[in-house]
């Protein structure tokens, strides 16, 4: 029972599970924002354009009827009716909509700020490595830079050897159970 838990520590640490957590948290808390965005801003404008109402509550009734009540403030359909409701449909692609343009916008200027990191940092690198070649005393940030990049290029000289196929290591298994059974 231990063992389990040690395990099961080591897996909530992990620093993957942790940032889905939080970005789980930050998801539902961003797309309040959204629905609130929409329900009380935008669609009321929309329902402007449309001569009132909700857009969320408008449908077409398939079978029986449906109509205001003021005192429900709502539609209410009658006993029976099947409704057909393209407004809570359309509500939700307006979410759905609003939602991916917002991630984009947010996606594409980290990508950017990660493009400039990325830029700034090879500018130092190539800095770090001139200053070396002179001779010159480097700073601490200048020699991590340095010895990463020697990591990484002693990484892309020396690849990971490939493990082997599980057709390959079923003939392997299978050639030791036949010197097996010959030994018999």
């Amino acid at each position: 029972m231990k063992k389990f838990f040690s395990e099961f520590k080591q897996f909530i640490q992990r620093g993957n599970i942790v940032d889905l957590a939080v970005g789980v948290i930050i998801g539902g808390a961003f797309g309040k924002i959204v629905n609130s965005f929409v329900a009380d801003i935008l669609m009321p404008v929309i329902s402007l354009a449309l001569a009132g109402g909700d857009i969320s509550d408008r449908a077409v009734a398939l079978r029986g009827t449906y109509k205001w009540d003021d005192a429900a403030n709502a539609f209410v359909a009658s006993e029976g009716a099947i409704l057909f409701r393209w407004g809570s449909f359309v509500q939700a692609i307006i979410n759905f909509l609003i939602i991916a343009f917002v991630l984009f916008l947010i996606i594409k200027a980290l990508m950017k700020l990660k493009a400039g990191q990325d830029k700034g940092k090879e500018k130092a690198l190539a800095k770090a490595q001139k200053k070396k070649a002179e001779g010159k005393k480097l700073r601490a940030y200048e020699e991590e830079l340095l010895a990463e990049e020697e990591a990484r290029l002693a990484a892309l000289a020396n690849p990971a050897p490939v493990p082997p196929t599980t057709n390959e290591l079923l003939t392997e298994i299978k050639e030791l159970l036949e010197k097996q059974a010959a030994k018999k």
